[in-house]
Parts: structure tokens; sequence; C-alpha cells
């Protein structure tokens, strides 16, 4: 038995585990997202393994391996988006075709 943090291990359906694994493929999904949803296959296949063992094999600590797995269990595949980008809209306009 391995010790180690643990959070829920989501259990996937066939159409889950495809669109998991097409993100996975694609040359244009965001690297943020493949990143996510391989830490999801990952958990699904590999129950056993520890946080910390997922986020070696992504590259993540395993607090943020624990984080995206909640997320998917709470929200399923829109839990893995991107959040909104909080605070205050930019208030500088940029200018194109100026130079510092």
């Amino acid at each position: 038995m391995h010790c180690g943090r643990q959070s829920p291990v989501p259990f996937l359906s066939d159409d889950e585990r495809r669109v998991l694994s097409d993100l996975v493929r694609r040359c244009q999904t965001p690297r943020g997202l493949a990143t996510r949803a391989k830490v999801i296959l990952l958990s699904a296949d590999h129950p056993e393994w520890t946080l910390a063992e997922i986020g070696a094999h992504v590259g993540l600590c395993d607090d943020t391996v624990g984080i995206w797995r909640k997320r998917f269990a709470a929200q399923r595949l829109e839990g893995l988006s991107d959040a909104p980008i909080s605070g205050a809209p930019p208030v500088f306009a940029v200018c194109h075709g100026a130079s510092l």
C-alpha cells in the first residue's frame, strides 16, 4: 500500500475517456488543458498511484494534481477548463507602432 495523500479517483465514462484522450493527442489543445486531461486519464488508469506519482509523470506537484482531480470529480469535463481571470480589466490600451 502506498503512503501519500489521495483525492477522489475519477471514474470515466467511455465518452469522457474519448474526449480526454483527444485533448491529449491534439496539437491545437492548449498545454495546460492537455496536462489536466493527462492527470485525469492517469488517475483513472492507475488508481493505486499517489498524487506525487501522477505529478512526477506530468510535471506537476501533488497539490496541483489533487486540485484538478477534485475539480474533475465535482464538475466533470467542464472543471478542467481555465477559470475566468479575476481582477480589473487593463487600464492602458496597447499602442501599435509605438517604439520605446
